[in-house]
C-alpha cells in the first residue's frame, strides 16, 4: 500500500509540472506569429492605392477644368482658323453686309442663300487690313466694334480705274448709258458716274474704296493652327 501512494503521489507532482521550453522553442514560436503581422501590412499598400487613386481622379478633374477654362479665356492668334459673325456699315450706320440675316432683312439687303458665320484664317490677308488687326486678341463670344480708315480697308481711290468709254460701245453691249448705272466688263465691275456728250465716265474703282468702315464683329469659334 505505501509504495501504491507514492506512486500516485509522484504521478501527480509530473502533472503539476510544467514542461520547460526551450530558447530554441521560443523562437519557433515568434516566427509562427509574423504571418499576422504580415497579413496588417499588406493592407497598407491597398489603402495608399486608394488614396493614390482619388489624388489622380482629383488631378486630371483638374486638369480638365483648367483646360476649359483656357479654352473659354484663349484669344486669338495669327494662323488660327477663325468663324465669327459681322455687321459691317458706313459712317452714317448705314448696313451694307451682315452674316446674321435677322440684320439683313432689317437693313433690305439682297437674301442670300444662308447666313452662316464667316471663316478665315487670322493675320493671313485673307480679309482686309483693318478686320484682321480687329479680331487678333479676341476671346471666344466676345463683341468687338471697331472703325477702319480706307488706308486699312480698300485703300484710297486709283484715278487710273476712271475711265472713257463711248456711249455708243455701252449701248452695242446693251447697257443703258445713265448715271449710277452698274457695269460688268472683262476689267470688273464700273458704275457710270458721269455722261458727257458722247462718252461715260466709268468708275472702276471698288464701291468701298476711299470709305471708312464700321464692323461689329463676334467671334465664334477658334481653331489653332497645328
Amino acid at each position: 500500500m505505501a509504495k501504491s501512494k507514492a506512486t500516485v503521489a509522484k504521478s501527480k507532482a509530473t502533472r503539476k509540472k510544467s514542461p520547460k521550453v526551450s530558447k530554441k522553442q521560443k523562437e519557433n514560436k515568434k516566427v509562427s506569429k509574423k504571418p499576422k503581422s504580415t497579413a496588417k501590412k499588406i493592407a497598407k499598400p491597398a489603402l495608399i492605392e486608394r488614396i493614390s487613386e482619388k489624388e489622380t481622379i482629383s488631378t486630371l478633374t483638374a486638369k480638365t477644368k483648367k483646360t476649359a477654362k483656357a479654352g473659354k479665356t484663349r484669344q486669338v492668334e495669327s494662323g488660327d482658323t477663325i468663324s465669327v459673325d459681322y455687321i459691317a456699315s458706313l459712317e452714317d450706320g448705314t448696313v451694307f453686309d451682315t452674316s446674321i440675316e435677322s440684320k439683313a432683312t432689317e437693313a433690305n439687303l439682297p437674301p442670300r442663300p444662308e447666313y452662316t458665320p464667316m471663316t478665315f484664317t487670322a493675320g493671313s490677308g485673307q480679309m482686309i487690313k483693318g478686320f484682321d488687326q480687329a479680331v487678333i486678341g479676341m476671346k471666344l463670344n466676345e463683341t468687338k466694334t471697331v472703325t477702319i480708315p480706307p488706308e486699312d480697308a480698300y485703300g484710297k481711290k486709283d484715278p487710273k480705274k476712271i475711265m472713257t468709254i463711248p456711249v455708243s460701245a455701252l449701248v452695242h453691249q446693251g447697257i443703258k448709258p445713265e448715271k449710277n448705272v452698274v457695269l460688268s466688263t472683262n476689267i470688273g465691275h464700273g458704275i457710270i458716274v458721269e455722261i458727257k456728250k458722247d462718252n461715260a465716265r466709268v468708275d472702276f474703282n471698288h464701291a468701298l474704296i476711299g470709305k471708312t468702315l464700321k464692323f461689329e464683329i463676334t467671334l465664334r469659334s477658334i481653331k489653332t493652327q497645328t
